[in-house]
């Protein structure tokens, strides 16, 4: 059947009127004799007590909209499948010209949308989060819902008809800040399920949100990726938020907030703080969330090199928080059963992956390569930026080939092959010798040699093999110039000795020599291992020391309460600097 479409009808009394079209058979849109009385009769009958939110699926000739003005409403919103094909009908209506375009005048506070039910809804809800979430009532043309039956039907399954009414911004605000209630969005990431054993720790009250019903898992060693929650999770969320009137939320990486900023727009209406812990690179998770800047978001980087660039890029709470022991991993398994162990992963796969979002020509293959061993071989510490910038100077192929999107995956290529060089190279150290790799199947493909057992489930055996191992290789990604890695505390607490390469965190968290150990260069990695594999006094010394450290300062209740102790110090620091002074006499 061809799609519906807006035709004129003149009778012989009354006004011209709006008809739909469609299946040999004409319906119309509004009375043909009094369309004014009929739309204040239509909106007499609807609640719309406390300043609502009208929303009006099927607007027509602009009836209902132009009585809206007249009522005392939040704003209105009118919903058309295709505004343009009205607008062309309306031009032909003796008496309406221009009455669409002429309601914004007429009533500032309306507005008309057209396109896919989804779309629709979630211009709406954003359009009620910037009203301060004021109720929705919503009044359905039932020609319309003749007519476009199942666009109809995707819009009145998330707004019914009648007034829906929203407990969820009084009931959230009217609580106020007591900063022992946290709502936890959970998207699967390794760490959160420590997180919110530590919230509890500390007295915290914990809600616990799923982005998606079935759930998703990711490893420590896998890169951020998008994860599109639930289509019916802002639902779940509000009613969430208004059972558990939550005083803070907490996320991490930003995973699983759309692009449009609809859920930070949502929690900005409630005056909700967020939390958010990044433990990787938010340069390439915030490209893809342009909308997060937000002044009631508090960013923890793990990494300190990016908290200039959040605050450059309009974030005004940016701290620095590490990485932290799991305590569960104090449950020590047996004696130690090999000399070297390196659990890491390949990266070869995600090289492939943004190679390919590269794809670059075959005559810039040989600059890529010379790209790769010139990063390779900078000193610890230093981000591909620098490197990049040098050689877009000097102009050429490479410059004119080089644009902003190709640059971010450039970037992202250089620091993981940098980094499956460093760990190729630490690893083929140990061929021969007592030595026990585990990771993903790409090591075969890099060297056939390596002792590969296969991966290892962090949750499920990692503290055994840590603890069976009398030194544990530790090689940070070259994403982190400065912060130390998830291994750095675990393997102290599973009671065995980590050797790590130097950062700035280690020597700023612990006491090399002391409590830790680093190594600089190769030559000295080997002869640093060899050494803890043969002294057993000193390396349980050290083990121990470590461990102690860990348990004293590191673990993930000691990051938490650094993470609410900032929140509520900003928080009352802004509430104090906003209360009125005090006259003196």
């Amino acid at each position: 059947m061809p799609d519906p479409r807006f035709v004129i009808e003149i009778p012989r009394r009354g006004s011209p009127v709006l008809a739909l079209e469609y299946g040999g058979r004409r319906h119309r849109a509004h009375s043909a004799v009094d369309p004014e009385r009929e739309a204040r009769r239509i909106l007499d009958g609807l609640d719309l007590s406390g300043h609502p939110l009208l929303v009006i699926l099927g607007g027509g000739a602009g009836y209902l909209a132009a009585a809206a003005a007249e009522r005392d409403l939040s704003a209105a919103v009118v919903l058309e499948p295709d505004h343009r094909a009205l607008e062309e009908a309306l031009r032909k209506m003796p008496g309406t010209e221009g009455r669409e375009d002429s309601l914004p005048g007429e009533f500032p506070e309306c507005v008309v949308l057209d396109g896919e039910p989804g779309r629709l809804v979630d211009c709406i809800t954003r359009r009620q989060m910037e009203l301060g979430y004021p109720d929705i009532v919503l009044a359905a043309n039932p020609a319309y819902c003749r007519a476009w039956p199942e666009w109809s039907a995707g819009i009145l399954e998330s707004i019914p008809p009648g007034r829906s009414a929203s407990r969820i911004g009084p009931a959230v605000r009217g609580r106020g800040w007591r900063g022992d209630r946290v709502l936890v969005l959970h998207s699967g990431y390794f760490l959160l399920r420590e997180c919110i054993e530590a919230f509890r720790e500390e007295g915290c009250r914990v809600a616990v949100l799923p982005l998606c019903r079935g759930g998703h898992t990711i490893s420590p060693t896998a890169r951020w990726r998008q994860l599109e929650p639930d289509r019916d999770f802002i639902e779940r969320l509000l009613e969430r938020l208004a059972d558990f009137r939550p005083d803070l939320v907490f996320a991490v990486n930003h995973i699983g907030f759309d692009r449009r900023g609809r859920l930070l727009d949502l929690l900005d209406s409630l005056r909700l703080p967020l939390a958010v812990w990044y433990v990787d690179s938010p340069g390439y998770i915030l490209e893809r969330c342009a909308e997060a800047v937000r002044e009631s978001t508090f960013l923890f980087c793990w990494e300190r090199a990016w908290i200039e660039p959040m605050r450059r890029l309009g974030f005004t709470h940016v701290s620095h928080l590490p990485l932290a022991g799991n305590p569960s991993f104090l449950r020590r398994a047996g004696e130690p059963r090999r000399d070297f162990s390196f659990v890491a992963g390949s990266n070869v796969q995600a090289c492939a992956k943004w190679l390919r979002k590269l794809d670059p020509p075959v005559r810039l293959e040989g600059e890529l390569e010379s790209l790769v061993a010139e990063y390779h071989a900078a000193p610890a510490g230093e981000l591909p930026g620098g490197i990049l910038d040098r050689r877009l100077d000097r102009g050429g192929p490479l410059a004119e080939w080089l644009d902003g999107e190709r640059r971010t995956a450039m970037e992202s290529y250089l620091v993981l092959k940098a980094t499956q060089l460093d760990r190729l190279e630490a690893a083929r150290r140990f061929i021969g010798r007592d030595f026990q790799l585990r990771g993903d199947g790409g090591w075969r493909r890099l060297d056939p040699r390596l002792p590969l057992a296969g991966p290892i489930d962090y949750y499920d055996g990692l503290a055994g093999h840590y603890a069976g191992s009398r030194v544990n290789l530790n090689l940070t990604s070259r994403q982190m110039p400065s912060a130390l890695n998830q291994r750095a505390f675990d393997v102290p607490l599973a009671g065995s000795c980590v050797l790590n390469d130097r950062s700035a965190d280690l020597e700023l968290l612990f006491e090399p020599g002391r409590d830790c150990l680093y190594y600089e260069g190769l030559e000295e990695l080997e002869e640093l291992a060899l050494r803890l594999s043969r002294d057993e006094v000193y390396r349980r010394r050290i083990a121990e020391a470590g461990r102690a450290t860990v348990l004293d300062r590191h673990l993930y209740r000691h990051r938490v309460r650094a993470l609410l102790e900032t929140v509520r110090s900003t928080l009352d620091g802004e509430r104090a600097a906003h209360a009125p002074c005090a006259e003196t006499n």
